[in-house]
């Protein structure tokens, strides 16, 4: 095709046209770009901003376009092997996916950091706590802390603390905890002290998890003078009200029932309509005080709270959540405690028709046992295994070893209490029952062998140590478990004629009743 001078005059004003679409459209590219650095640069989150990083990074140069490919094969590699549990190739797959990730786009760079993330939550599930720890430290090194990178820096710092509590490491967990808490009270400039706020509450759920309340109590105490202060646009009270709640656990926890019981008034006060507080204080007037008529009143309170809270819900005009199964069961607890086996049985069953749980059924079993009806106990245990598809939980195994126990049939008794010992081999208070049914079968030396087990794992209930293969994450009182231990060991030297063993062990049970 010949082009003469006459083609380019009839098609000159196409030309411009089209040279005008696109120069518009590159200004309008170049507009919505700045537009959207400067959003991004002003923004908390760094993860836009260098991922676009990485993709020009990437388009520019091949080298680091072929580590990208092997590091994305390694990720591949990773997630097949952590389907098939095999840690070996899951550990390898993700140090060759970092390493290949790092030449391609650098250590900083978005993509080698949630590398090095998901890295760390495969290394959690299989408990590799140093190697959580080494890969923390190295984001945090990598890492500048500002607010470009804080939400990348609080995840290393969050896992870095993790590792740091189930190595033990108390006093270096500790300080990361407190540090963070410093920089945000430094560099915190929202009116609202967001940052300044969880740091709080993490250092203070640090103090509660190794049983340090006193802190617990005087951080949390931190951060309600912290939220007093802060003008909100709705009511403050509810909020306050949480708080209050927590401080009142922390003295609770620690023992300190007047101040607790102080506390829990306070939180009442604050949100009158809030069932929470009544079912709290309830839980301490049973579990701690014994004081069962006092916590029946409570926790019928807390019912006709949360009665209102369904009617809320219900009706659909405000969320409520319905807590009536479980209040109704911490009732039917306290009634079985006080004696009150019909009124018990009653609250079960209601509980039981809103949310039948395996734990209720249990509970329930527990106290038809207490009533003497073994054999609508071990119904009852029955359903609640069935409840769980077949399996028992250690909480279960021991209601049931009691039943048993209390019917002289130790034989069973002793294979319940094994059964709870399986499923959670750090709880010393089957190793206690157990030891108390060999006592009575006679098998002196096997119990002393059960109480000595046990003294073992009391010893794991305190500051600096984790809570770990037991029953319940926070158990009854280590003073009064010890208690029975003591108590009950001073009889199996007896019947040694151990005379002064028994005298040493009944002297430690006589000063823990008076701390009980």
């Amino acid at each position: 095709m010949n082009l003469d001078k006459s083609f380019f005059t009839s098609t000159k004003g196409i030309v411009i046209t089209l040279l005008s679409v696109i120069t518009a459209f590159i200004v309008v590219l170049a507009v919505v770009a700045v537009s959207a650095y400067k959003q991004i640069e002003s923004s908390d989150s760094s993860f836009v901003l260098l991922g676009l990083g990485d993709a020009l990074d990437i388009l520019l140069d091949e080298r680091k376009a072929s580590h990208l490919a092997q590091a994305e094969f390694a990720i591949i590699e990773a997630f097949e092997a952590s389907r098939k549990n095999d840690y070996d190739k899951i550990h390898r797959s993700f140090e060759t996916a970092v390493s290949e990730m790092s030449d391609a786009v650098g250590e900083k760079s978005t993509l080698t950091c949630m590398i090095i993330t998901t890295q760390m939550a495969e290394e959690e599930r299989f408990e590799k706590w140093t190697i959580v720890e080494d890969l923390s430290n190295r984001m945090i090194k990598a890492l500048p802390r500002n607010n470009k990178f804080k939400l990348l820096n609080w995840i290393s710092r969050y896992h870095l603390r993790a590792a740091l509590e189930h190595q033990g490491k108390y006093d270096q967990a500790l300080q990361v905890c407190s540090d963070d808490l410093a920089y945000a009270e430094k560099n915190d400039s929202s009116p609202d002290k967001e940052d300044v706020q969880r740091e709080l509450r993490s250092l203070a759920e640090f103090y509660d998890k190794f049983q340090v309340y006193d802190k617990a109590f005087v951080t949390q105490e931190k951060l309600f003078l912290l939220l007093e202060k802060i003008p909100t646009k709705h009511s403050n009270n509810v909020r306050l009200s949480w708080i209050l709640l927590d401080m009142a656990e922390f003295k609770r926890k620690a023992h300190q029932f007047s101040e607790a019981a102080a506390l829990y008034a306070r939180a009442i006060k604050s949100d009158p309509i809030g069932w929470s507080a009544y079912s709290q204080r309830g839980y301490m007037y049973k579990h701690d005080l014994h004081q069962y008529p006092l916590a029946i009143a409570d926790y019928s309170k807390a019912i006709e709270l949360g009665l209102e809270a369904e009617k809320q819900l219900k009706d659909k005009t405000t969320w409520a959540y319905n807590p009536n199964s479980l209040l109704h069961l911490r009732r039917a607890v306290a009634y079985s405690e006080n004696k009150n086996y019909e009124d018990a049985l009653r609250d079960y069953s209601i509980a039981l028709a809103i949310d039948p749980d395996c734990s209720t059924y249990a509970r329930r079993g527990e106290t038809c046992s207490k009533m003497g009806a073994l054999e609508r106990a071990l119904i009852d245990f029955d359903k609640a295994k069935q409840a769980l598809r077949g399996s028992s939980s250690a909480s279960m195994c021991m209601l049931r070893g009691d039943a048993n126990c209390r019917a002289e049939r130790y034989n069973d008794a002793l294979a319940d209490y094994e059964q709870s010992l399986l499923k959670a081999p750090g709880d010393p208070r089957s190793y206690i029952n157990r030891a108390a049914v060999r006592e009575k079968l006679g098998k002196h030396e096997s119990a002393l062998a059960d109480y000595a087990k046990a003294e073992n794992c009391l010893t794991q209930y305190g500051p600096k140590k984790l809570l770990k293969n037991t029953i319940e994450d926070m158990p009854e009182w280590k003073e009064r478990m010890a208690f029975t231990l003591y108590d009950g060991r001073a009889k199996v030297y007896d019947a040694l004629k151990k005379t002064k063993l028994a005298a040493a062990d009944r002297a430690k049970a006589k000063l823990l009743a008076q701390s009980i």
